[in-house]
């Protein structure tokens, strides 16, 4: 009888013991789909562009103070660390560049490996963190929209350097497809600097100009991703 009980009692804090390492590895994985969920990638992504193209991570953790409390103390108390040109891990040991993915993450490898759980982006958040031909005012350490990119200057432009009439430009855009680019653009004391371009030399000139007349300032930082094509592509059709 005595040896049934010490069974029991063996068994019941076996059983114990794994129900609360399962609950500690459940909160784990629920607070690293908090932090692959949440805007952790943006505000890093908007410190890193307006402080041109520099991560300054105290500036950053401050922002995550005034916008998330929940990340804000994963990020102070380390839970959640940066590794420069890899992202976010959620930190189980020191050997902080031994990680795997989150969904390999199970409850075996809580178990039994101490490897640091990596923080799932977007492999393109660069330049996907922003719409097309939205233009973004850094404020409050963060990007938010503020106007339009008008995309009938880059338009008219390019009519102008190939002396197209509009009309018969407009009837080339409506009928030749053509594959757009992307460009990725900051606009700091009314300079231009560019992130990301898929365009060439040529275009980026005009683009930068455009954007230089039009829409920088001497106190405002601005963002705005171009969603266009080269002139070289621009042609011109003529019209009956």
């Amino acid at each position: 009888m005595r040896k049934i009980i010490v069974i029991f009692i063996i068994l019941t804090a076996i059983v114990i013991s794994i129900s609360i390492a399962f609950v500690l590895y459940y909160n784990q994985k629920k607070a690293i789909y908090y932090a692959e969920h949440s805007l952790l990638y943006k505000y890093c992504i908007d410190n890193y562009n307006a402080n041109n193209r520099n991560f300054l991570y105290n500036k950053f953790l401050s922002t995550v103070a005034q916008k998330d409390d929940t990340l804000y103390n994963l990020l102070k108390k380390e839970k959640i660390v940066f590794l420069p040109y890899h992202g976010f891990i959620w930190k189980r040991s020191q050997n902080i560049k031994n990680y795997i993915d989150n969904n390999e993450y199970t409850f075996s490898k809580f178990l039994f490996s101490d490897k640091n759980i990596y923080i799932q982006k977007d492999v393109e958040a660069p330049i996907t963190s922003y719409k097309p031909s939205v233009i973004y005012k850094y404020k409050s350490n963060i990007f938010i929209e503020d106007t339009l990119f008008n995309d009938k200057l880059l338009r008219n432009k390019y009519a102008e350097i190939i002396n197209c009439p509009l009309q018969n430009f407009n009837a080339y855009l409506n009928n030749k497809k053509i594959e757009d680019l992307n460009a990725l653009i900051l606009m700091q004391t009314n300079k231009i600097y560019f992130i990301y371009s898929d365009f060439d030399k040529e275009s980026e000139e005009i683009i930068a100009q455009i954007l230089k007349d039009n829409y920088t300032s001497t106190k405002d930082t601005f963002i705005v991703k171009i969603n266009y094509y080269n002139l070289k592509d621009a042609e011109c059709v003529y019209i009956k």
